[in-house]
């Protein structure tokens, strides 16, 4: 398929959305299909699908250093990304590089850590090659929610995104802030683990994801949106 300059997503043409995470993704998607269906006023030409393993950052479905895939990604995404149906596929990618650096909590120190913000930056386009090889043709990408348990390791994710942006790959794109808005409804957004989303931090990430898809084209957000979002946080 030929990619377009600049693919549309609220042209009323039949899109897949493949939300790739892990175990802070199971909810949101479904959030954002009910967003997109009343956007449209019926269902949706925008399907919203998980392709979404728990305990498994970018490192548990490619191998860091080759880029192979492991079995994840041979199960779960490269048959979601075979496109037996002929329609443009965009990879929301809600990701972190937990276990890239080694163990599990060895992550960036700082934005003077240049070394493991290369890395970090390498294992990114890896992944975002790799989406792309085997199909998708548009990826955003966003990084992992506020981890309290695992702060500023998760927070610091963030130098090695601004480095990926800027090598400017082509169908490539920024997706949300959602470590920030995360952190600033801790822990009322979060399970009582403190480590996952409830309800209210599920609806905040597709209320960003979905405002994050709208202004790609611009259109503005609608205030029903805004207010579900809203009502989430204060029934809380």
């Amino acid at each position: 398929m030929t990619q377009p300059a600049h693919l549309t997503i609220f042209d009323g043409q039949a899109k897949l959305i493949v939300v790739n995470g892990y175990s802070t993704s199971f909810r949101w998607p479904a959030m954002l299909q009910r967003k997109l269906d009343r956007y449209f006023e019926g269902e949706s030409p925008v399907c919203v699908e998980k392709a979404v393993r728990e305990r498994t950052p970018i490192a548990g479905w490619i191998d860091v250093d080759t880029s192979e895939p492991k079995e994840p990604w041979r199960d779960i995404m490269q048959p979601m990304l075979a496109n037996v149906e002929d329609r443009p596929i965009i990879v929301l990618a809600q990701q972190s590089l937990q276990f890239a650096f080694g163990g599990q909590s060895e992550g960036i120190r700082g934005p003077g850590d240049e070394e493991r913000i290369r890395r970090g930056a390498a294992v990114l386009e890896k992944y975002v090659r790799l989406l792309q090889s085997d199909g998708a043709d548009l990826v955003i990408i966003a990084l992992h929610i506020y981890k309290h348990a695992m702060e500023p390791g998760i927070g610091n994710e963030k130098y090695a995104l601004e480095t990926l942006l800027k090598r400017n790959l082509p169908q490539v794109e920024r997706g949300p802030d959602v470590w920030t808005e995360t952190k600033a409804h801790y822990p009322k957004a979060f399970a009582s683990d403190l480590l996952h989303p409830n309800s209210m931090g599920a609806e905040i990430m597709a209320q960003l994801w979905f405002e994050t898809l709208l202004g790609r084209e611009p259109l503005d957000t609608p205030a029903w949106s805004r207010e579900e979002m809203r009502m989430a946080i204060e029934l809380r």
